[in-house]
């Protein structure tokens, strides 16, 4: 089927054109496998749409990461701005966020080995949050490009285009 979706998105590309003028093939062929993987999800669960879209990255030799769990203290302290926030969307939303199953939230610290973080005046932090709506990919996907950030604000470099 994969075989198939790639074919023919790329004779419709250019004998139709991208959806977007924008589209290159690249992101075109990326778009319509996500589409064709979306397509019959209802059938698996959540922690099964993750597992098979998530890659973990290798971790660079110039980044070091360190795992930690967050506490839940924490995330009851942010539920109680939350649900100000949300407030006018609770007719929609599904009470399921509220509930904290687990004994906290599993994340991880990236940075530049020896970049003097503690002694600088200004301390930069990025905090990333993963925009798969805890459904595709996961923090792990991703350590090549928060990598690269750190090292970006680690040499006070300006930012590129991709991560505006």
């Amino acid at each position: 089927m994969v075989d198939f979706a790639k074919f023919s998105t790329t004779i419709s590309h250019y004998l139709i054109g991208p959806p977007r003028p924008s589209w290159d093939l690249n992101f075109h062929l990326t778009w319509a496998m996500i589409k064709s993987t979306l397509k019959n999800t209802n059938a698996i669960t959540i922690e099964q749409m993750q597992m098979g879209s998530s890659r973990p990255a290798p971790v660079k030799a110039d980044v070091t990461i360190n795992e930690f769990k967050i506490d839940n203290k924490y995330r009851h302290e942010a539920q109680v701005h939350l649900e100000k926030i949300l407030k006018p969307y609770e007719h929609v939303l599904d009470t399921e966020w509220k509930d904290l199953k687990d004994d906290g939230i599993n994340t991880e610290w990236i940075q530049v080995p020896n970049d003097g973080w503690e002694k600088r005046e200004i301390r930069k932090t990025i905090l990333f949050l993963h925009g798969g709506g805890y459904y595709l990919c996961s923090k792990e996907s991703h350590r090549v490009e928060n990598g690269r950030l750190c090292k970006i604000f680690y040499n006070n470099k300006p930012l590129p285009y991709w991560s505006t």
